[in-house]
């Protein structure tokens, strides 16, 4: 799970450095800086300075972004990690203005400005597509996530059930039979979620299931999902499969009635 988000990067090439600057910036930054303000409170002559209100305070958003790493520390992600990191770096602030670091910290607030306004005008000139959905209009940046909504939009209706994306639940209207939004094949998912699913299937049956590759490829026998694979391939079929690897199940006509 700590490397996970490297998929994104790899193969390396000109898009990766974002990606891996950012999952350095979460998961190893992060970290180093509480340990590094942590040091500095231990330190005999720092000691004294706890006393002082603007120190009280970053001792505050120390233990703020300690208890938020320690809360999400067994499944670590970016958008997790990045709860605490918001504490962190005012502390890396702090600590780096106290080592006389003003110029080092105006410079890399004015870089990240930069960089931030570029992305701003990277993404306005970027081409999109529009498509009309229940709830308004859509603006779709991704080719692939736009061709996957036409299909949706084609072929799904309002008060429809689709369970896999919660995004095409939301822009369509369609109803999500289970409690979970999705399901993983490693132990993210957990066996009684699955038969909650498997149950909640047979009740409310689904016109739609929504594959993504990671979660199509059955990893072997300690496969979570086994039961529930059974039950998609008994009763839908492949009806659509995209570049990306996104797969929409169809049910049977045979299949379980849609009430």
């Amino acid at each position: 799970m700590f490397f996970q988000e490297w998929r994104d990067a790899l193969p390396i090439g000109p898009h990766s450095w974002r990606l891996l600057a950012l999952w350095f910036a979460v998961n190893v930054a992060l970290p180093l800086v509480l340990i590094a303000f942590a040091v500095r409170c231990l330190r005999r002559n720092a000691v004294d300075s706890l006393y002082l209100r603007s120190t009280q305070a970053l001792v505050l958003y120390g233990f703020d972004a300690s208890f938020a790493l320690l809360a999400v520390a067994s499944t670590p992600s970016r958008a997790r990690l990045g709860c605490a990191g918001c504490f962190a770096y005012i502390l890396g602030a702090a600590m780096l203005h106290e080592l006389g670091g003003r110029r080092l910290i105006g410079g890399a607030l004015a870089v990240a400005s930069t960089i931030g306004f570029a992305q701003i005008a990277v993404a306005a000139m970027r081409p999109f597509q529009r498509l009309n959905v229940p709830l308004g209009t859509a603006v779709i940046l991704d080719r692939d996530q736009y061709e996957q909504l036409v299909w949706v939009a084609r072929h799904a209706h309002s008060g429809d059930r689709l369970f896999g994306d919660v995004n095409f639940n939301f822009l369509f209207n369609l109803g999500n039979p289970a409690k979970v939004q999705w399901v993983e094949s490693d132990a993210y998912t957990r066996p009684e979620q699955v038969r909650e699913l498997l149950l909640a299937l047979q009740q409310k049956p689904a016109q739609f299931i929504v594959w993504y590759e990671e979660s199509a490829e059955s990893p072997g026998p300690d496969d979570g999902l086994l039961p529930f694979r059974a039950y998609v391939k008994e009763h839908y079929h492949l009806a659509q499969r995209f570049n990306d690897g996104t797969e929409i199940m169809m049910a049977n006509a045979k299949g379980p009635s849609m009430q």
